[in-house]
């Protein structure tokens, strides 16, 4: 095990390296962290950053996870509006799916057209979007109701067994549906959960462990597709969840600051 991660890669994993006299008054400018900004200069990189002047080296070196650009979806130039587009993306997409069949499914493709607005993961905007699904929630609970889809008893016993009144909790029912706790499968708040999901139109819901996302942010996604949640209508919603003009000034504030940075980094 190396006590120092290496950059340069002639070198062996070999405790006995850090007594090599390049690793001498070099700081930690040539010791790359993860989270690290790379802060170059001629003394603590030795002259040189790589062996060559390879300019794919040196990005591979240098490469940072943090402002590396994960939010792009599959873009190859071309125009998906029209028949020419489609068919050429088509091509493209199913060869990337042959090569990595465990990271692209052929069953997935969206053309980038047709992609819904990408949702803001900054923390404080995630927290009014939360309550944006959470109201959204309780209000299509509502109109199911009083349409007939939902009983009032149903109502009542999800509310008592996820708790909606408050800050909703999903961890109990998505252990039973997953099987972890079989036993309560017949308990009487479950079972009116899924009752309720169902007449939400909600009783498709899967969970997967092919990603890093917790089950219950996997249940709200699911959520955002069924209904179609969408920034602008969130905007139009503020008054109705957010009922203090004070905490609404604020929400409106931090949305638009998000907005205009959008803007400047487009």
């Amino acid at each position: 095990m190396t006590p120092y991660p290496y950059n340069n890669r002639r070198q062996e994993p070999n405790p006995l390296q850090i007594f090599r006299f390049e690793q001498l008054w070099g700081g930690n400018g040539a010791r790359l962290f993860y989270n690290e900004v790379p802060q170059l200069s001629w003394l603590k990189q030795k002259g040189h950053i790589v062996e060559s002047n390879d300019e794919k080296e040196k990005e591979r070196a240098l490469f940072s996870f943090t402002h590396a650009n994960q939010d792009k979806e599959l873009l190859f130039g071309m125009d998906t509006s029209t028949p020419e587009g489609q068919a050429a993306f088509k091509a493209e997409y199913e060869a990337l799916a042959e090569m990595a069949p465990e990271i692209i499914k052929k069953d997935e493709m969206v053309f980038p057209h047709q992609l819904p607005q990408r949702v803001s993961t900054e923390p404080h905007f995630r927290r009014v979007w939360q309550h944006y699904r959470e109201h959204t929630f309780k209000t299509a609970l509502g109109s199911a109701v009083s349409s007939g889809a939902v009983s009032e008893g149903d109502a009542a016993a999800f509310d008592n067994f996820v708790g909606m009144t408050g800050t909703s909790s999903w961890n109990l029912f998505i252990l039973i549906s997953q099987g972890k706790l079989s036993y309560l499968e017949s308990d009487e708040g479950y079972q009116a959960t899924t009752r309720v999901l169902k007449g939400l139109g909600m009783d498709t819901i899967t969970w997967t462990d092919t990603t890093a996302a917790p089950a219950e942010e996997q249940f709200w996604a699911q959520f955002d597709d069924v209904f179609q949640l969408s920034e602008t209508e969130m905007r139009k919603s503020l008054p109705d969840f957010v009922i203090d003009d004070g905490n609404r000034a604020k929400v409106e504030a931090l949305l638009s600051g998000a907005e205009e940075t959008t803007r400047a980094l487009q």
